[in-house]
């Protein structure tokens, strides 16, 4: 057997996150989009709130689903994160790749 086939696969992981801080009107949909698909392995939507906050709902292995959470809490170059509320979840069967809703 080769060590490929030996490995275990990794945890997939979901998770609901809200935002809150100067995240709307900075491009901060489309930065979390950019970073979703540039890990290749993350699928989820995320979402402008009435409120001003932000919520992504994603789904991936569990190493790259922490990586994003890192990278949201800086956001893109004019946002501010002020707050995050993580929320995880049973993963689920996600079709598709990473959506900005409007």
């Amino acid at each position: 057997m080769s060590p490929e086939s030996d490995s275990i696969p990794e945890k997939v992981c979901r998770f609901r996150v809200i935002i809150s801080g100067h995240v709307q009107g900075v491009g901060y949909r489309y930065f979390t989009k950019k970073q979703a698909d540039r890990s290749g392995d993350i699928k989820g939507t995320v979402r402008n709130l009435e409120d001003g906050r932000v919520e992504v709902v994603a789904e991936g292995p569990e190493q790259s689903m922490r990586r994003l959470l890192t990278i949201l809490e800086k956001g893109p170059v004019f946002s501010r994160v002020t707050d995050m509320k993580v929320v995880w979840n049973a993963a689920t069967v996600p079709t598709g790749g990473f959506e900005v809703l409007l």
